[in-house]
Parts: C-alpha cells; structure tokens; sequence
C-alpha cells in the first residue's frame, strides 16, 4: 500500500514540477510585459476570492511582480472596484477558463474592465486554453463587449506559448477586434493599428478651414464634407485601415452648453456636442477648443492650436467740434492766449494812439518776435495736427477688453459655438466678461454670428468687431481675392489648443492621436494648411495714411464759409457806409 502511494507520487511529481515551472514562466512574462511598457503600479485581485487554488496563484504573481521592482498591491475585487477610477494603477485581473462557461458572469467583469481607463487592464487566464476554448473565448468577446474598451488579455496555449491580444471595442459597434500584440525587439508593444474596416460616425457643424460640411440632407446626412480635418481622416483612414462619415444636427446646433442642468455627465445635452458626450456618435470632426470645463466629459485628439484674432471695418468719424483743439493740452492754449494778449498789449494798443509808433524800434523787436512767435505756434499746431490725423485710430481699443468696455458704441460677436473663449471667464466671475455673456444670454443673436460672411457684413455695415479664427480669414480671402472690404486686425492670442474630440476613455484617442502625429511628422500638416489657407490678410493699412474723413474736414469748411460770409457782410457794410457818406463810383 505505501509502495503504490509512492510510486503515484512519483508519477504525479514530474507533471506538478512542470506546472510549477511554467506558472514561474508565466508570470515572469507578465512581469516582463508590465516593466517593459512603462506599467509600474499594479493592483492584483482575482474574480473568484473563494477560489483557494486561484487565491495560491494570485499570491505567487505578487511575489513574482515584487521581485520585479514593480508596485503592486492585492485587493479584493469589491474593493478594487471602488477604485477603478485611480487611472495610475494597472488593473490585473486573475481568472480561470471555467468563466467561459459562465458567460453572463464574464460580461459583468467585462463591463466593469470597459468602465477603467483605457489600456490599463490586462485579463489573465491562468491556465492554458485550447485551440477550441481561444475560438470559444473570441466568440464571447464579440457578444458580450458593446462598449468603448481596449485591454489586453494574456494565456497560455497548450503549447506552453504565452499570448497576448488587444481587445479593442467602440460604442455602436458590433465588431469586436480581437488582435495579436506585435513587440519590437525590447518587448515594447509595437503601435500598428489596424481597425480592420470599422465605420467612425462623426456629428459635426462647418468650422472653416478645417472643417466644411455642405448639402446635407433634412436629417443631416449624405452631405459633402471637404478641409484639412476631412484630407486628414482620408490618409489615417487609409492607414487605419477604417472608413467614416460625418453628418450634421439638423437644428444647426453646436450643442456646446447643456439643454439643461449642470455642465457635466449629470446634465442633458445636445447638438453636435452632446451627441458625442452621450455616446451617440464616436467623434465630432473639428477644431474643438480644449478647456478644462471639458474635461470629464469627452477626450480631445490634439491638432495644434488655432489662433483667434479681433477684426473691424474702420467706420468714418463722426462730426468732431474737439478737432482743432486737440493738437494742444488746455494748458498750452492759454499759453498761447496769453500771448496773444500780451501782443495785442504792445502792439495793436500803442499802434492804435501812436501814429509814430511803427516807425519806432520797440515796435520793430515787438513785431519781429510776434512773428516768431506765429510761425512757431504754427509749425507745431500744424505738425500736430497733421500727426493727429496720421495717427488717429477710427477705434478706441486694443484688446478684448477694451471692446467690451467700449459697449455700447462698438458691439463684440463671437462666431456661434465659440462660447469656450468667454463663458468660462464670465463663470470664474470677471466683471467685463460677466457682463458680457449677462448680454449674450438675453440676446444671443445680438452678439453671435453664424458665418464669416455674415461677420464680415456685420463689421462692413455697423460699429462691430468681431472675434474669428485667423485661419478662417485667411482662407476666405485666399478664396475671395477680388474681396475689397479692408480690415483692421488686432489683438492675436496665442494658438489656443485643441482637435477632435471623441467619447470619453474612447480607444480612438490614442490611435488617431498617434496616425494624426505620423502625418504632422511627414509634413502633411504643413503641405494641407499652405493648400486650405491662404497666406495674408488683407488689412487696412489706408488707415494709416493721412487721409481725412467727411467728419475731420467739414469744420474746416464751415470756418472757411463763414469768413466769406462775414467777409461779403463787410464789403456791403462799407458800400453802403461810402454811399451814404462818401463819393463811391460803382
């Protein structure tokens, strides 16, 4: 009896011995895997805690993580799924291919795994799987995920080959793809994307140069999209290997504030926005500006920055009575007065008594230094006024500030959808911009436009700046080179950043972030900006010769007109004083 239990001993020790050895391979690949991919803090729990057999390997992992450096900590699955927020843990997730077998059970896990942080799990099966249960488990994945998820699941075939899968999902999807991990020679994960034919579905309104959607149809479909985001998704389609579309909100809304409660999840939103924010549509392509208030509601691929700038039309001044007294501060006339004063003093006074007096050498000095005096006051008034109109601006303000200070005589619009640059200022409780969006929000038309050509109209017509991407303008006139209305540009801002925007912990942010850096790498950004924008504006540099306005001259004119009345008044008065008292041959 002792004989057979030693010899069943020893014909059971070789296979245990084995399963030891490659439980240690095993999870020094996970190791490996984990440090050679930049995943250093990990957080170890199991799907079954009951399990005692799994509860042993789970606590052989953690030895072998820590003997690898690697921060890492045991929870269990209730706790863990607390903290599944904490985007700087790694989730590792240890389970048993007898949940393939329990496949409701599986999709609550997978559910919980696609509520994570993107590229932050990594499923471990820890015995090995057939050729069957690999088809059996592709099968599950492509059911059961309906959402946005990407992690990686990691086995080991019957061969004793480790493998490792990306699994990769986007909502409203009904493909799930399941793909082999591709290492380069240091064992990182090589980024070869491949999103093996998927349809992208993009909800979005014109936001020119980069973006153009014309001709939709009643439900915003079927319509005709160009611009450099519409050339860029083309190439990273054609990368990617995906295709896409876009349509448009039928009620033309951006959908950039919410329908109605907070500006988080917890509100109601719409419009092109808002069909990305509840999940509807995988992207919106546009220049999206980022902002903070976003954040949480939606991930940005990045695209550079978009530089806003402040354009006006120079409008005619009006009827100014003040123009010939500025050339001089009010101290400076009554100098001048007090020295016309004292002229008249020693000169027109004795002149006017003394018949002698012109013949004097008093007279003589006086005079000369009377003239000195005009010819001086007369090259600086002169040289005054003629900088005056030189430099005289047709608009009192330099910045965004000053616009809205100078309400309301000039009025401040935004392009519609544009309300990132201003609300959140006016919520963070600056007076000006709080003011200014008190405005906006009871009159909106008042103060939005929906297209550059209304802008421009708006700018032509009345005494309005308007507030417009520069790549916008420049493209307008690059299309419009016959376009003679002349603008005066001010107050750049730095390139504000922003992009496309998807769902939020969407896997299309990483992969088109890195096609989108392949292209800008290779001069596709530049070689599609030079293409779609043109390369000036045509500003108003007129303004800034010495050309005089109806306004500025019409004194000038009613001086003039009221000397030769006053003059005609005069020579009546002496006609009539010689006939009366004198021989006057008419």
């Amino acid at each position: 009896m002792i004989f057979m239990s030693m010899l069943a001993i020893l014909c059971v020790a070789p296979t245990i011995q084995c399963s030891i050895i490659n439980s240690d391979n095993f999870y020094e690949d996970l190791a490996d895997f984990c440090s050679s991919n930049g995943l250093r803090y990990l957080s170890l729990s199991t799907t079954d805690g009951r399990n005692q057999i799994l509860h042993k390997k789970a606590a052989h992992a953690f030895e072998v993580l820590q003997k690898h450096n690697l921060r890492v900590r045991r929870l269990s699955y209730t706790k863990l799924i607390s903290e599944l927020t904490f985007d700087l843990d790694t989730f590792i997730l240890l389970t048993e291919k007898k949940i393939l077998s329990e496949a409701d059970i599986f999709q609550l896990y997978l559910e919980h795994i696609g509520n994570h942080k993107i590229r932050k799990t990594i499923l471990v099966f820890t015995d090995q799987l057939s050729t069957l249960e690999e088809t059996e488990l592709n099968i599950i994945l492509n059911d059961r995920i309906t959402g946005n998820s990407w992690f990686t699941i990691m086995y080991q075939r019957s061969d004793n080959i480790t493998k490792y899968q990306n699994i990769i999902s986007l909502s409203n999807n009904t493909k799930t793809l399941v793909q082999e991990i591709k290492f380069d020679q240091n064992n990182k994960i090589r980024d070869d994307h491949n999103l093996e034919g998927l349809k992208l579905y993009s909800n979005t309104l014109t936001w020119a140069p980069y973006f153009t959607i014309t001709n939709c149809d009643g439900e915003g479909r079927n319509c005709e999209m160009k611009g450099i985001l519409n050339d860029y998704m083309n190439a990273m389609g054609r990368i990617l290997n995906f295709t896409w579309t876009s349509h448009s909100p039928p009620d033309g809304n951006w959908g950039v504030q919410p329908l109605s409660g907070p500006f988080n999840k917890s509100g109601i939103w719409g419009g092109a926005m808002g069909s990305v924010v509840n999940g509807e549509y995988h992207l919106s392509i546009s220049y999206w500006a980022w902002a903070f208030q976003r954040h949480g509601l939606m991930d940005f691929v990045n695209i550079g920055g978009e530089i806003f700038v402040l354009a006006l039309t120079p409008q005619p001044a009006a009827l100014d009575f003040g123009l010939f007294i500025r050339p001089f501060q009010i101290e400076a006339w009554y100098l001048v007065f007090g020295c016309l004063l004292f002229i008249f003093i020693t000169i027109i006074v004795p002149y006017t008594f003394l018949s002698y007096y012109e013949h004097t050498e008093s007279f003589k000095l006086t005079s000369l230094f009377s003239w000195l005096f005009f010819l001086l006051t007369n090259a600086f008034y002169g040289g005054a006024l003629t900088m005056f109109f030189v430099g005289e601006s047709t608009f009192p303000f330099n910045s965004i500030e000053d616009v809205m200070r100078s309400y309301p005589d000039w009025n401040l619009k935004f392009k519609d959808g544009n309300d990132i640059n201003f609300k959140p200022k006016a919520d963070a409780g600056d007076p000006l911009y709080s003011e200014f969006w008190e405005r906006v929000t009871r009159n909106r038309e008042a103060h939005t436009f929906q297209s550059l050509e209304e802008g421009l109209s708006l700018i032509k017509n009345e005494r309005t700046v308007i507030h417009i991407g520069e790549g916008e303008l420049k493209q307008y006139f690059k299309n419009n080179p016959y376009h003679q209305q002349k603008l005066k540009i001010f107050s750049r801002v730095p390139p504000q950043a922003g992009g496309i925007i998807v769902q939020l912990n969407s896997p299309l942010k990483p992969i088109l972030q890195a096609a989108f850096n392949s292209l800008t790498e290779a001069g596709i950004k530049d070689a599609l900006l030079e293409e779609w924008e043109g390369s000036s504006i045509p500003q108003n540099d007129e303004v800034e010769t010495m050309v005089l306005t109806n306004g500025q001259v019409i004194l000038v004119f009613s001086i003039i007109l009221a000397s030769f009345g006053c003059s005609i008044m005069i020579s009546f008065c002496e006609i009539n004083h010689k006939k009366m008292f004198g021989n006057l041959e008419i």
